[in-house]
């Protein structure tokens, strides 16, 4: 059965909302804070670059994500804390449909691979240091309002190798299409401020800036995008052959199509989220927690380099042209290149059993993507545990 999905898949990965609330809290001292977190994730629409949601293809296909994601805190003093996340984790089992080929028939056309696909991966790890300046305890004391900062590197881990996947897209009964990742560094910061309005409820904001570093190779950043340069290449290289003009001006272009150098750069990313909290104890030994967060996420879009064959020319068009045309054409109603951005809504709920020999929390937590320009309109269902361990505790 011929396997179809909009291609604009790989601006959903890596997962594009945070799980939980972002506040300005910091564990205890020389306290260590767990937390797991494994979640499902769906889609089958897209916002178009132009504005609007469509259907993938047909109005089949969905993309399925099952992931766990990690975080691991420690209190170091009562302002200053660190961080690590890892998240959203280990893609554990996932499923994706959409048309991938592998090869050019003599008149052109694409041979079809028909593989089982899935976009198994590790995601990239967040190290933060979490510096409270406003808070009870912090330099400037305050009871109601905590204001912290966190600047966080971002340290990629190996994803998949595309060139392989799509040597073997023509035998393969599976298929991994996407990275759970960029798997590039990155370097930003975090800012979490919130505001106790009564005993009861307060008022939440978040943001966080984080630019990427370097850029990757194409064959390592989705199969989906070394396919189509792939298969642009051997449509060139026909183009070159049946030109007409010098042979050895020919063999000089074709070289110079056959070790092109792609690579791809992921800009910047953007995220504010405003949240709501309503947080009640329910007896002595529980505390009772909702919100209703929105988060804005705006990423600038990717950018392309195919060093060694940006001079040749055809019909007045570039080759780098023309290559970014393709990419930006692979993904139906989205635009690689351009900036795209997602408005979620995020109801969560909350359970804290304080009284616990080891303190946890259980939290469960559904996104909703409300509007959105150039993305996946994805939705994820995910639950939350939250432990602490320490001195701090006692």
């Amino acid at each position: 059965m011929k396997k179809r999905f909009f291609l604009g898949i790989v601006f959903l990965l890596p997962f594009s909302f945070s799980l939980f609330a972002e506040d300005a809290a910091l564990p205890p001292v020389k306290t260590v804070s767990f937390s797991l977190t494994p979640a499902f994730e769906f889609a089958d629409l897209v916002y178009g670059y132009e504005g609007g949601t469509s259907y993938w293809v047909n109005e089949t296909g969905l993309l399925r994500v099952f992931s766990t994601a990690l975080t691991l805190g420690y209190g170091i003093l009562d302002w200053i804390s660190a961080e690590a996340r890892w998240k959203p984790g280990w893609t554990i089992a996932s499923n994706a449909e959409f048309e991938i080929a592998y090869e050019l028939n003599n008149d052109g056309t694409k041979i079809l691979s028909n593989a089982s696909l899935n976009a198994n991966d590790l995601s990239d790890i967040f190290l933060e240091a979490k510096i409270q300046i406003i808070g009870e305890k912090a330099p400037i004391q305050s009871s109601r309002w905590r204001f912290t900062l966190g600047p966080e590197i971002k340290i990629p881990l190996p994803g998949t190798d595309f060139e392989e996947q799509f040597n073997k897209a023509g035998t393969a009964d599976t298929l991994t299409v996407l990275n759970g990742d960029n798997h590039v560094f990155g370097l930003g910061s975090r800012v979490y401020t919130d505001y106790r309005i009564t005993r009861h409820f307060a008022i939440n904001l978040s943001g966080e800036f984080l630019y990427y570093l370097g850029k990757n190779k194409l064959k390592d950043s989705s199969f989906l995008e070394y396919m189509a340069a792939r298969i642009e290449k051997k449509r060139l290289l026909v183009e070159i052959a049946n030109s007409g003009g010098d042979e050895t001006a020919q063999k000089a272009e074709a070289a110079k199509v056959e070790n092109t150098d792609e690579e791809v750069g992921y800009g910047y990313d953007l995220s504010v989220e405003l949240e709501p909290a309503f947080t009640i104890p329910l007896g002595a030994d529980m505390v009772l927690s909702a919100g209703l967060p929105v988060q804005f996420k705006f990423n600038s879009g990717k950018t392309y380099s195919f060093l060694g064959v940006e001079e040749i020319v055809y019909g007045a068009v570039t080759n780098k042209d023309r290559f970014e045309k393709v990419l930006n054409e692979n993904y139906p109603g989205l635009w690689a290149t351009a900036p795209n951005l997602l408005v979620t809504v995020r109801p969560n709920v909350s359970v804290f059993f304080i009284n616990w020999k080891l303190p946890t929390e259980f939290a469960v937590s559904y996104a909703i993507p409300v509007w959105g320009l150039n993305r996946m309109a994805s939705y994820s269902i995910s639950l939350q545990v939250k432990t602490y361990l320490g001195a701090g505790l006692f």
